[in-house]
């Protein structure tokens, strides 16, 4: 292939590429047994969880401990649950840091009292500032150690926003002469 037409290939590539991406996105269905958050602040709902039981054209049905049944018209903000995932990386952030603060604070606190930094020439202010570092260093170490495993145990749930402006309920034949609702987003 010559240059010219690589050139031209590679052009067409980055201009095609995000459009067949997009092509690729399959469109978001919700539906019975899918867990939902919910919000309709004129109803006093505010992030309600709850499974779906049933869709009409114009209600979602939700069970959270009790049958809710809403106007798709009153949500104001629809998330599915797409799974969950580890606390595992928060976990040790917070770990590090916390970690980090007590082992400098017990190492500041360990320092000779009676050494006069300021005044005194007896003092090594090196050795004293060596072992608060690392004191800081061991509390990070634990700390992260920590806080990556009380993360992975816990559990968060990874919610993915349905934008209301493309929910579109359908009705469609189903088997056995009855009708199945269907609810799609398009993205």
């Amino acid at each position: 292939m010559s240059a010219p037409r690589t050139a031209y290939f590679l052009a067409a590539l980055l201009v095609l590429a995000p459009v067949e991406l997009a092509a690729q996105r399959r469109p978001l269905h919700i539906g019975p047994g899918d867990r939902v958050r919910l919000w309709a602040p004129r109803l006093g709902i505010e992030g309600s969880v709850g499974t779906v039981l049933a869709l009409r054209p114009d209600t979602i049905v939700v069970d959270r401990g009790e049958t809710l049944v809403l106007s798709i018209s009153t949500l104001t903000r629809l998330e599915v649950s797409r799974g969950q995932k580890s606390g595992a990386g928060t976990g040790g952030i917070v770990g590090l840091v916390t970690g980090a603060a007590f082992g400098a604070m017990i190492g500041i606190a360990s320092a000779d009292t009676d050494c006069d930094w300021l005044f005194s020439h007896e003092c090594d202010i090196n050795k004293e500032l060596e072992s608060a570092a690392l004191a800081t260093v061991g509390g990070a170490i634990v700390g992260y150690g920590v806080g990556v495993l009380l993360g992975s145990i816990i559990k968060v749930d990874r919610w993915e926003e349905v934008p209301l402006s493309r929910l579109r309920v359908r009705l469609a034949p189903g088997r056995g002469g009855g009708f199945s609702v269907g609810l799609r987003v398009r993205l």
